[in-house]
């Protein structure tokens, strides 16, 4: 209907200002207004994008970015629609990501249970010299 707020042929979210070869640009910010409004969601919805997966995880739309071109944006959020079967290539997209997401996080508690066991030694130690120290002193 015509109450969409982003249809397919959006030149004018393209261009902005006096400059028309500027792209326009969505920001997170931006987005997440976007999303508090109830037309904004129906539009969405009716374009097939799970709105629930907009709503609570817009990083999957931005990742780690503050603003996206607006067709990345457009593009990004139609892959988000309940039709889009993910492919051979997601799924090993997926796999790398988090194979790397884990060997990252094995690496770090590997690193602090090293240490960890490093402080056990020395408190073994503390606890073994305390006790000879307490048989000589009885010794004596």
């Amino acid at each position: 209907g015509d109450h969409l707020p982003i249809r397919r042929g959006a030149a004018a979210h393209r261009t902005s200002g006096p400059g028309h070869g500027r792209r326009r640009r969505i920001s997170m910010e931006e987005f997440l207004a976007l999303i508090e409004r109830k037309d904004a969601l129906l539009a969405f919805r009716e374009l097939g994008i799970d709105v629930i997966a907009l709503v609570e995880n817009p990083e999957l739309i931005f990742g780690v970015r503050d603003s996206l071109d607006f067709d990345d944006f457009l593009d990004a959020t139609l892959k988000l629609r309940d039709s889009n079967t993910a492919t051979v290539k997601d799924i090993h997209q997926l796999q790398r990501k988090l194979l790397d997401f884990f060997g990252e996080q094995m690496a770090g508690m590997q690193k602090s249970l090293k240490g960890k066991g490093k402080n056990k030694k020395d408190d073994s130690r503390r606890k073994t010299a305390m006790a000879v120290a307490q048989a000589t002193k009885s010794k004596k």
